[in-house]
């Protein structure tokens, strides 16, 4: 239901930019030009009516069932008066604006074009979208706008066509702050004769998905019995606001949890603190606290901290983390700097990692200097010290890539310890060419192709030597007629090492055919092999393990029929995989009936077969029930059952829903505007 709201809010922030609706235009008898705007870029205002009047003495003109076209919006009006020597106009009279086919009808429209300001009174207008079945109808009392707030006083909404809405939500006040956020005061939710809530603020974002809480949650559950959740948004300004959360758990206890946001409306900082604490029966009591920030020291320097702790109250299990990154970027170079930092006082560990990443271009070429800095304790044991270091060059010419790196690492303690320099591998120098995906002559086939050398020494075995990898990779679709294609992949790698004892090769192909009998109907072969022979004296080459199997699939797709059989075979382990039948039938959008099962090739039996059914009916014009659920037909029993009773009421409605498998009900209300957002009640 939250969204609900969150989606209201924001179709409101863009239809009163300036909202509109389609009217006849009327006979143009008499029109007129008015340069508007800046020097630099004075624009003309096309005016046209049945009358239009000037008054010198006060530079004054008059529109009788006149017709304004400014920039990309239009406006017309019984009576309009064009102020020149303060750049605004005043529109009186079923006022209709028209502005990139969105717009409004008001009593009386203000519009100063040189400070580019609008006032609508008595404001009315139709919103509709992406996500809403049907019209909302929205109107204010008051609205003023300029570039950067929209402000509405009184404002109503629903979706209810009827005189007298069956459900409305009121506002005392909406501020919108374009692509930020709009922050609603005096929210209040009316249906049946009765005000549901109402909220002093609420928040909701326009640059983000996620949002703030709204409604409480109410249900119930065998693990925590009843529980409610409770929220209150409160609000300093736009720049400062939040939710306070109330948790009870009948089976648990209760907890309280403060979300806190800073957003300065001229700087792109932002900044979240989170407060929580919970009171358990029987356990220690959770507490957890984080705080996030994000802002910019210069136009070229940014930075991100963030801070979290973690404990019990009365326990010594305090966990520590933080984290701090500064990026400066520039034209030709970026550097970016990252600290975090990792403290868990009840295990007796903490951890400390630090990375400076510098790039900068030279012409065609982009160097890069990396350090990586890693240390690790285990308090009163070990404490581990590592420093990598990578140094780069990266070129890109034609249809070749061109890669230099040279990477080492140091103990910085010489104690060797477990998790220290072991497993790293050096690269003293690596070199790597690779040439860009490109066609074969004239055929639907691509192929990249390249080399890496290096001097490698792994620390893990002490093998010290050099690895040549040749390396092919190619890849096409080809037409073997109106209905059938071929798919097939390829990729070749081949590695000489500086011993001539080792050596070793590995190839990956694949094949896929398509086969459509009809438009309905088609068929997928798929056979795909990966092999390697020959041995490396480094552990860290990875080797492909080796495969070589079938498939094949047919699918049936019309309005009612949805099939799918899907079966392969493994040549290497001579074993069938299971074949995989799904089954679906639509007798109408509200009845389906489905089947599902996997059958062993190998011993010819059924590994779980179930029938799948989705049906309701209408009982009159107000009611209907629905069943949803599924049957084992190997076990013989019913393994899902939801039973629902919905009740139509206009514009809402309302089901209660009984699910059989949990042994629990809900109640769900939905408004059918927006049929994907629905509060529920229990469960």
């Amino acid at each position: 239901m939250k969204a609900v709201f969150v989606f209201l809010a924001f179709a409101l922030a863009v239809f009163l930019c300036v909202p509109a609706l389609a009217q006849e235009v009327l006979p143009e008898e008499s029109e007129a030009v008015i340069e508007a705007g800046p020097p630099d870029t004075r624009r003309a205002i096309e005016l046209t009516g049945e009358r239009l009047i000037y008054h010198p003495a006060d530079d004054e003109i008059t529109a009788i069932n006149g017709i304004i076209t400014y920039q990309d919006f239009t406006l017309q009006a019984n009576l309009i008066r064009i102020y020149l020597d303060r750049e605004e106009l005043i529109a009186e009279g079923n006022v209709i604006v028209e502005e990139r086919r969105e717009g409004s009808l008001s009593r009386e429209v203000t519009y100063n074009w040189g400070k580019e300001t609008w006032r609508f009174t008595e404001f009315e207008t139709d919103i509709t979208g992406r996500g809403i079945e049907g019209v909302v109808f929205f109107r204010g009392e008051n609205v003023f706008r300029d570039p950067d707030i929209t402000e509405v006083e009184d404002a109503f909404l629903t979706t209810c066509d009827l005189d007298e809405p069956h459900y409305h939500i009121e506002a005392r006040k909406v501020e919108i702050y374009p692509d930020h956020l709009v922050v609603i005061h005096g929210f209040s939710y009316h249906d049946f004769d009765t005000r549901f809530f109402t909220l002093p603020h609420y928040v909701i974002f326009l640059d983000r998905r996620e949002q703030l809480p709204l409604l409480p949650v109410i249900g119930q559950s065998s693990a925590l019995g009843w529980y409610a959740t409770l929220y209150y948004t409160y609000y300093f300004g736009p720049e400062s606001f939040g939710t306070v959360t109330l948790d009870w758990w009948e089976k648990r206890g209760w907890g309280l949890g403060i979300r806190h946001f800073y957003e300065p409306m001229d700087r792109a900082d932002r900044g979240e603190l989170t407060l929580g604490y919970q009171a358990l029966r029987d356990q220690p009591d959770p507490m957890e606290a984080s705080l996030s920030y994000r802002g910019e020291i210069d136009d070229k320097t940014s930075f991100t901290l963030s801070l979290d702790y973690s404990g019990e109250a009365g326990e010594i299990s305090d966990r520590y983390t933080g984290r701090l990154a500064v990026v400066r970027e520039d034209e030709l170079s970026t550097a970016r700097l990252t600290t975090s930092f990792d403290s868990d006082i009840g295990n007796e560990r903490d951890n400390l990692l630090g990375t400076l990443d510098y790039r900068h271009k030279l012409g065609d070429v982009t160097g890069r200097v990396l350090f990586d800095y890693t240390r690790r304790a285990v308090w009163g044991e070990s404490i581990d010290e590592v420093l990598r270091t990578l140094v780069s060059f990266d070129m890109t010419e034609g249809d070749y890539t061109y890669a230099l790196r040279y990477e080492t690492y140091e103990d910085l303690r010489e104690d060797m310890a477990p998790t220290a320099v072991r497993r790293h591998v050096y690269k003293m120098p690596e070199l790597e060419v690779s040439k860009r995906r490109t066609r074969i002559g004239e055929s639907d086939f691509r192929y990249r192709a390249g080399l890496l050398w290096g001097y490698y020494r792994e620390m893990e075995t002490g093998v010290e030597a050099d690895r040549l990898r040749l390396w092919a990779d190619i890849e096409g679709r080809h037409s073997l007629g109106p209905d059938t294609s071929l798919r097939s992949t390829l990729l070749l790698e081949q590695d000489f090492y500086e011993w001539g004892d080792y050596a070793r090769y590995m190839y990956a192909a694949g094949l896929r055919l398509t086969h459509n009998f009809t438009p309905d109907l088609s068929i997928n072969l798929d056979y795909s092999k990966r092999d390697y022979d020959g041995a490396t004296p480094f552990r860290f080459d990875y080797t492909t393990r080796q495969a070589d199997t079938a498939n094949i699939g047919i699918q049936y797709r019309t309005t009612e029929w949805d099939v799918s059989l899907r079966g392969g075979y493994d040549f290497i382990a001579e074993d069938f995989s299971d074949g995989d039948v799904r089954v679906r039938y639509r007798f109408d959008p509200d009845n389906t009936l489905s089947l599902r099962g996997r059958y062993d090739f190998d011993t010819g039996e059924w590994r779980g077969l179930v029938l799948g059914f989705d049906t309701s009916f209408s009982i009159d014009d107000d009611w209907k029930v629905s069943f949803d659920g599924s049957w084992d037909l190997m076990g013989g029993g019913l393994q899902t059952l939801q039973v629902g009773v919905t009740r139509d009421l206009h514009c809402r409605e309302i089901r209660l829903v009984w699910d059989r498998s949990r042994d629990t009900f809900w109640l769900e209300y939905t408004i059918k505007a927006f049929p994907t957002e629905t509060f529920v009640l229990g469960g």
